[in-house]
């Protein structure tokens, strides 16, 4: 009895202990940091994913690529020459009526008391002592006599006089007079303003109620001198004057005359910006039909064409509804198995990455940055083999420098992999990631310590030189003119040139972010 309660006592014991125990694995594993390990790479799986969906915006082609074979359409599509938009809509701006709106009246209230106090400023003064600022009147003898009859002598007179000079002055700003310089572009006449038509009342007025002083207009009688004439006639010619007192009335108007209305810049502005919007974008529409050919071969891609290829593909996404979910769910799915795979590969070799998730974090924020400005670059038109390039060799050698050239060599790989399902069409594919394993390969290999400054930029010279070669190797493949083959080593060559002054000047920041220490600044310290 007693040997058998001791011995399950130890049968209990044993059986608590179990290696294989579960609660005992996940306990483990918790200690050990794989559950948070593992949320980050789950983060790192939909932060990729999403990244990758961008690529619909990315474009097969680059303006400047040479055109190896006829691009046609895939769907019908309609295009609008962006160069021709502009220019139907700045047509557009410039046809715009300007606004105007009344100007102030306090200047037309100066005139009209200068010229009712005319009479009795002039009452017993001969011609040679009329005040100066009355000469504008071009005044005779007998003109001034009548005007001197018109004072408060002659109170019937006096009031009838200045009867007539407010409403003359009223019909005068009843005309809509500009200022030239507001509307130079319509004058074809020497004189400071010119007459519109009647005023419209309050509404402001545009380019369609314009007279401007023509040959034509003047022979009308639309100019501003006739339209004043008219209105002196109508009011100072004839009794009760005796004399023509219409020519001093005009000529003064005329020597101080103001414009009515002023042109309001924003409500002009405004004007314009409508117009220029509302501008028919469709008169500048070109309809392509399905297999027709968009580029011909032979041919270097024009940014013109790079944006129909863009109008092009969207159509094209668009037409294909739930199917386009398709290579979506692909997508998914390598990121999937190259996210299982980078995470096995880092546990397997740098374990104490599991343990730390600071270095897990700065891991995963590498590639994701890296990825996205690969993938902000494919967006747009800058080349395609100097920002889609750089950045995995920018991973590789910062993860050289931070752990070693094996742990380096497979994660930039992986890396490569993404940025070419990132940004490379499916038929250039081969040779892109070609280009970038070949820059990979190199920077690992030779950035095995950092002792020196220059040690950087050597590699970064080794690994252009590297993929200069794999650039020219590819379009050899692809056929590609040499032109355009050089071009683009130019290009690879300043991506793996240019890496080595950049993680020559973030070096500190490396050293911080991964708590490591290089050679070069033990040299230094020492």
């Amino acid at each position: 009895m007693f040997w058998s309660r001791k011995h399950g006592q130890r049968r209990e014991v044993v059986r608590q202990h179990r290696p294989d125990r579960r609660d005992l694995k996940l306990e483990r594993w918790r200690s050990q940091g794989v559950f948070g390990s593992v949320g980050i790479a789950a983060v790192f799986f939909i932060a990729v994913s999403s990244i990758i969906m961008m690529r619909e915006a990315v474009v097969a082609y680059r303006p400047g690529q040479y055109i190896a074979q006829d691009i046609q359409a895939r769907v019908d599509f309609t295009f609008t020459d962006p160069d021709q938009l502009t220019e139907a809509r700045n047509a557009a701006r410039q046809s715009a009526p300007r606004v105007y709106t009344p100007t102030e009246p306090e200047h037309w209230e100066t005139i009209q008391k200068t010229l009712d106090a005319t009479p009795d400023r002039l009452a017993g003064l001969r011609l040679d002592e009329v005040p100066k600022d009355y000469l504008q009147m071009g005044l005779d003898e007998a003109t001034r006599t009548e005007m001197q009859e018109c004072g408060l002598s002659n109170p019937a007179l006096h009031e009838e006089y200045e009867k007539r000079v407010a409403g003359f002055l009223k019909e005068v700003r009843a005309l809509v007079i500009v200022s030239n310089e507001e509307y130079a572009d319509e004058m074809a006449s020497a004189l400071r303003q010119f007459v519109l038509l009647p005023s419209l009342g309050n509404a402001p007025i545009s380019r369609e109620n314009l007279y401007p002083v023509t040959p034509a207009n003047s022979a009308a009688g639309h100019t501003l001198v006739t339209q004043v004439q008219k209105l002196a006639n109508a009011y100072f010619r004839g009794p009760p004057f005796k004399t023509a007192l219409e020519y001093p009335m005009r000529d003064f108007v005329l020597a101080n005359i103001a414009p009515t209305f002023k042109l309001d810049e924003q409500a002009t502005t405004e004007s314009q910006n409508a117009a220029a919007k509302s501008a028919a974008s469709h008169l500048t529409e070109t309809k392509y039909t399905a297999n027709q050919v968009l580029v011909s071969k032979g041919r270097t891609l024009t940014e013109k064409q790079w944006n129909m290829l863009r109008k092009e593909k969207a159509a094209f996404i668009a037409s294909l509804g739930v199917r386009a979910l398709k290579p979506k769910i692909g997508y998914v799915g390598v990121i999937f198995l190259l996210t299982v795979g980078l995470s096995i590969y880092i546990g397997h070799y740098q374990p104490r990455v599991i343990e730390n998730h600071t270095r897990g974090i700065a891991i995963a924020a590498l590639l994701l940055t890296t990825l996205l400005l690969a993938m902000v670059s494919a967006i747009g038109t800058g080349p395609l083999y100097v920002f889609g390039v750089a950045p995995t060799i920018l991973v590789a050698m910062i993860l050289a420098i931070a752990y070693d050239r094996r742990f380096a060599m497979g994660i930039a790989t992986l890396h490569a992999v993404m940025v070419t399902l990132a940004v490379a069409p499916s038929e250039q594919a081969l040779g892109f990631f070609i280009i970038l394993e070949s820059g990979v390969l190199t920077t690992c290999f030779f950035l095995n310590e950092v002792r020196t400054r220059s040690k950087p930029i050597e590699v970064g010279g080794i690994s252009a030189l590297a993929m200069m070669g794999a650039t020219i190797a590819t379009g050899a493949i692809s056929l590609d003119p040499i032109a355009f083959i050089w071009q683009n080593c130019l290009y690879t060559g300043a991506a793996g040139l240019g890496n080595g002054f950049v993680v020559l000047g973030i070096l500190p920041f490396i050293e911080k972010a991964f708590k490591i220490t290089t050679a070069m600044t033990l040299l230094e310290v020492a």
